[in-house]
């Protein structure tokens, strides 16, 4: 792995895809239908992890929907185009404490 510098800063050249092993990576739970995204808040809610993203109350769900919605809305606003599927997400870099979002944690690291 390899550094660049930019004015002093030092940034990564890789990133790193975190997810839960029962799932599998690259899937966005705003992908899944209302019906979908409720059964998953429910099996999820009450994991015994380290932060449980789900135990933030109903209205997690309905936030993390809505700032999807508007990175969808403002990238076809930018580029003209809408996106041909939903973002997942990946870290510059590593941050393994990411590993307390999940039960049975997985990464993977992209190398450019």
């Amino acid at each position: 792995m390899r550094n660049v510098n930019i004015r002093k800063v030092v940034l990564l050249d890789y990133i790193t895809h975190y997810y839960e092993n029962e799932y599998g990576p690259y899937l966005n739970m705003c992908d899944l239908g209302d019906s979908e995204i409720q059964k998953l808040a429910e099996r999820e809610k009450g994991a015994l992890v380290s932060y449980n993203r789900f135990d933030l109350g109903e209205n997690f769900v309905c936030w993390r929907k809505e700032a999807d919605d508007l990175l969808v809305r403002s990238y076809t606003e930018k580029f003209g185009n809408p996106l041909e599927g939903r973002a997942y997400f990946s870290l510059l870099g590593t941050f393994d404490k990411t590993y307390g979002l999940y039960r049975n944690p997985r990464k993977i690291v992209h190398i450019r």
